[in-house]
């Protein structure tokens, strides 16, 4: 109910600021995990800034402000990075897990494929449902939830010495 009542004062022209101040900081940590560099992920976030408003007359009063960040941010993402079609995701389940730095966290994120990284932030960051990222990525939710599974594991298998 709060969404719906915010997204009604948004179509007025009133509580921008306040949206993007509350999911700005998230939509800056998937366009950082999801662009090359800084440089790449501030224009990334600069696109998504400039498209919000003309988003929000379109939002649906019945879905959740995530749910349509989450497609902003896909439309976006997809669009800017060109992102491929999903192929078929494996699974691999570690022997042994560790939890890595920072470093090694953003080494073995930027390893994953784009289109299986986009699902895992958004999940990570907004907690989207596999059913929403299902309905906007094209894909069925298994392959959905298989992309998380897979970014998930990457992140902290434990490296051969």
């Amino acid at each position: 109910m709060a969404d719906a009542r915010l997204i009604q004062a948004l179509r007025r022209g009133e509580g921008l600021d306040r949206l993007w101040q509350d999911w700005g900081p998230p939509t800056w940590s998937i366009c950082l995990g999801m662009a090359p560099d800084r440089a790449r992920a501030r224009e990334l976030l600069a696109d998504i800034a400039r498209s919000l408003p003309l988003a929000v007359p379109g939002w649906s009063l019945d879905a959740s402000i995530c749910c349509q960040m989450s497609k902003l941010v896909w439309q976006r993402i997809s669009i800017r990075l060109e992102l491929p079609a999903p192929a078929s995701i494996e699974i691999e389940a570690p022997a042994r897990t560790a939890t890595p730095t920072s470093d090694q966290l953003r080494r073995r994120l930027a390893a994953c494929p784009p289109e299986h990284r986009v699902i895992y932030l958004l999940d990570l960051y907004y907690r989207c449902p596999s059913a929403i990222l299902a309905e906007l990525s094209g894909w069925g939710e298994e392959q959905v939830r298989a992309a998380r599974a897979a970014v998930a594991w990457s992140l902290v298998a434990e490296e051969a010495s």
